[in-house]
């Protein structure tokens, strides 16, 4: 469907809800929490609750402060085959989500956050949007192998501590995709202007850490170079802890292939104010 042919209507709605919950794993509808795969999962470094926990408390500001799809994502989506059963995995608001729609494509968006999902089911009925909300986690994803023609991941992997953990994430993102899909991944960039003075000083301040780690006989594994606290501080009263991991081009593209996709294209982006790219984008697909 072409952008100006208006919203999709009440049959295509109750298609893609339908072709959802034939998408999902025998233990899992789209009524409902998901649980997901029967792969394991790794032990979380930290509160596995903590990124669900976050996300509700700041879920409409979130939401009133992220409106415009990225344009990498328009693009890829406008490349995308015509009626793709598309997932949007950490979807947030659902914003590309909605965008898919619009382009005649078939979205399947989740996130870990309760309330995110919730605000996109209502914006997406007002807007007459076929579009199927899923509160879920990346790391068991609750589908079927093979089932997404394209997936976008934007901006989420970066919010899961642990490099097994992201590891496990993006290869949920693989399984769930049939072998001739596509997807965009994307992560904030560690070498953009604010967070290129502390990254130059943590390389010498992460070892120490590394050590002061297990020196102190602490659970879970060590803190990683590239990990920063970026607290959220926009309409709350006091703030609010957020857990990133800012990557460069050659540990994004590592990732990728150590979670079986072939990198297809990368390019590093300006988004925001940065004077340097602050947003790292790969389109892969499964090898």
């Amino acid at each position: 469907m072409a952008d100006d042919e208006g919203p999709a209507d009440k049959g295509v709605a109750v298609m893609v809800v339908s072709s959802a919950d034939k998408l999902m794993t025998g233990r899992a509808s789209s009524a409902g929490m998901k649980t997901g795969s029967d792969a394991p999962r790794p032990i979380p470094a930290g509160d596995p609750m903590a990124n669900r926990v976050m996300m509700d408390r700041i879920a409409a500001l979130f939401d009133a402060s992220r409106s415009r799809p990225w344009p990498q994502v328009a693009s890829f989506l406008e490349a995308s085959p015509p009626g793709s059963v598309l997932l949007d995995l950490a979807s947030g608001n659902g914003r590309h989500s909605l965008v898919a729609a619009e382009k005649g494509h078939l979205p399947v968006a989740v996130d870990v956050s309760r309330e995110l999902p919730r605000l996109l089911s209502e914006r997406a009925s007002v807007e007459g949007l076929a579009v199927e909300p899923v509160e879920g986690d990346a790391l068991r994803l609750p589908f079927l192998d093979g089932v997404f023609d394209a997936a976008v991941f934007i901006a989420g992997v970066h919010c899961i501590r642990g490099r097994a953990n992201r590891l496990q994430a993006l290869g949920e993102l693989r399984r769930v995709m049939k072998p001739q899909g596509s997807a965009l991944v994307s992560v904030w960039s560690r070498e953009q202007d604010r967070f290129r003075s502390f990254f130059k000083t943590e390389k010498e301040r992460h070892p120490l850490r590394v050590d002061a780690h297990h020196e102190a006989g602490l659970p879970g594994p060590p803190p990683e170079f590239g990990d920063i606290d970026i607290p959220w501080r926009h309409g709350m009263p006091e703030e609010v802890p957020r857990f990133f991991h800012l990557y460069d081009m050659v540990e994004l593209v590592s990732d990728l292939e150590s979670a079986g996709f072939v990198v297809v294209s990368h390019e590093a982006a300006t988004l925001g104010r940065s004077e340097t790219p602050d947003n790292l984008f790969a389109t892969v697909r499964p090898t």
